[in-house]
């Protein structure tokens, strides 16, 4: 087999949990077809390994899975993203929305793990702020955003995925 575009996507936590649930659907044939089929013991172990990983009370994907089953809407699409949130104001990569989109950030020491080279890309005061913005995102009720608001036509905003300026990165070099 040839892989013709590897890692053409990146999949959220809540995308990997909702293609779990539809392949078990799909062999149980509670998928809406009726049909059952007899699934292979190594994807049956892995279905119920990520789906159990994934559904643990004290993962913090369990009550966004809870309150909004069908979609990951804070992620990337609509007015109510956390890329919609961020990106006017902090250049971050896709890899970095997606590991705060994950892991759901509480706390200073934990944002600064998941942004790399975040105390040489800001300041102690804009990764509070990044801080805020996250918290405000996610504790927004995901139940309160109608439905197709993530389809909705919305000004591109200008490509700020690049990461640190390389001006920056050489001043901070100079210092050391």
């Amino acid at each position: 087999m040839h892989i013709k575009t590897p890692q053409s996507g990146l999949l959220s936590n809540h995308e990997l949990l909702l293609h779990l649930r539809q392949e078990d659907a799909e062999y149980t044939g509670t998928d809406g077809t009726g049909r059952a089929r007899l699934k292979p013991s190594g994807l049956d172990h892995t279905l119920k390994d990520g789906i159990y990983y994934l559904e643990r009370e004290d993962y913090n994907l369990h009550t966004v899975a809870a309150t909004h089953p069908d979609r990951p809407m804070t992620l990337y699409k609509g007015p109510n993203s956390l890329f919609r949130a961020l990106a006017p104001k902090y250049r971050l990569n896709k890899a970095e929305y997606l590991q705060i989109y994950n892991l759901r950030p509480v706390t200073y020491l934990q944002l600064q793990l998941i942004i790399e080279e975040a105390d040489i890309r800001f300041s102690e005061t804009q990764l509070d702020d990044m801080l805020a913005i996250v918290q405000s995102v996610f504790d927004e009720e995901e139940a309160a955003i109608p439905a197709g608001v993530e389809d909705v036509d919305m000004e591109k905003i200008p490509n700020k995925l690049l990461g640190a300026s390389r001006k920056r990165r050489r001043a901070v070099k100079k210092k050391t």
